[in-house]
């Protein structure tokens, strides 16, 4: 799910904060008891297994941004700010020849003698921040340049967070007077 507000401020500027949860259950007992045959395959002494995943998560996002129009300039600026979480908890067990019998099923795990047990539980958080700033002069020369800094958990301790610049200059020759080429309506370069 998405759940977001936005608010409009004068002179062009707009205020967005979006959270997005997530959560979600999953739960697959089984058993088949001796006289079970699975594509071709006889469990002899029952075999049961039991799996459960859980997980949850959310992620909040704060932008604002601005755009303005003066005469043959445009121009607009983008903040971002993000925090995020997720945890998962997942585990299979898995076991076959139940002594002395296989009567309670996934209920009693414990008594087979082929034990397998496998636990996945994790954790990841994250948080982030952006600039942006895009410039047009007659709809033809572009100019864009951003930075970002993200951290996240998984990047470890030495380096908990990077930073990402990005520079890109356009150029949209189909605007420009001279461009008349019969079959083609947008031309851009970029860098």
């Amino acid at each position: 799910s998405n759940f977001y507000a936005t608010l409009n401020f004068p002179m062009g500027f707009e205020y967005k904060l979006s959270f997005q949860p997530t959560l979600g259950y999953s739960k697959d007992y089984n058993y088949w008891n001796p006289n079970t045959t699975t594509g071709g395959e006889t469990h002899i002494g029952g075999y049961g297994s039991r799996n459960d995943v859980n997980f949850f998560g959310w992620r909040l996002d704060n932008i604002l941004s601005w755009n303005r129009i003066f005469g043959v300039h445009k121009l607009d600026a983008t903040l971002l700010t993000t925090s995020e979480l997720h945890k998962s908890w997942s585990s299979f067990q898995d076991n076959s020849n139940f002594s002395p019998s296989g009567n309670l099923g996934f209920n009693a795990l414990q008594f087979g003698n082929s034990p397998s047990i496998t636990g996945n539980d994790s954790k990841s958080s994250g948080n982030s921040y952006m600039g942006r700033v895009n410039y047009s002069l007659l709809d033809r020369s572009l100019l864009s340049a951003s930075v970002r800094k993200d951290g996240y958990s998984a990047f470890g301790q030495s380096n908990p967070s990077a930073v990402f610049p990005g520079l890109a200059v356009g150029w949209i020759v189909s605007n420009e007077p001279f461009f008349n080429i019969r079959g083609i309506d947008f031309f851009k370069l970029r860098f």
